[in-house]
């Protein structure tokens, strides 16, 4: 497993020195008489800058990692407590192919039981409750999803 912590502490320390020798080369400018010295003293006082930058860069680049490994770590717990949940769900048929989710302890009497969006527990990896919208012509009820906002009719037995 990568040490993230670590890199960016690297990263700090690298970027400590840099300015450091930075500070150096600012304290011998005066110093230097000879033209060609000026000039390699300028030219290493560029390059400390280019370096500098790059540092910073990865350090950016480095944040932008750290926070996308955090989010996907995230949501390796989710499915991970998804995936410890759903066997305890079992899929309950209504009117005309449509299908729910109900908990296995009430699928005895799955009329009488919460619902749970098809679409989230088998796309998305969640368990989101349906809700009771409407009453609709010649069907039972409408039923919408509280999270992707599916709906669902139940329509009379036939």
């Amino acid at each position: 497993m990568t040490d993230w912590p670590a890199i960016a502490t690297q990263i700090t320390a690298t970027l400590a020195i840099l300015k450091q020798t930075s500070g150096l080369v600012k304290d011998v400018a005066p110093l230097v008489q000879n033209s060609e010295a000026k000039e390699k003293l300028n030219e290493v006082r560029e390059k400390l800058l280019t370096a500098s930058e790059r540092v910073n860069d990865l350090r950016a680049i480095n944040n932008e990692i750290v926070n996308r490994n955090l989010e996907l770590e995230g949501e390796v717990r989710q499915i991970k407590e998804f995936l410890s949940k759903r066997d305890s769900y079992v899929p309950h048929k209504l009117g005309r192919g449509a299908f729910v989710y109900v908990a296995e302890n009430n699928a005895a009497n799955p009329e009488q039981a919460p619902w749970y969006c098809q679409h989230c527990f088998e796309v998305e990896h969640r368990i989101s409750p349906m809700s009771y919208q409407r009453a609709a012509e010649r069907r039972l009820a409408i039923f919408g999803c509280q999270s992707c906002g599916a709906t669902i009719e139940d329509y009379p037995a036939q």
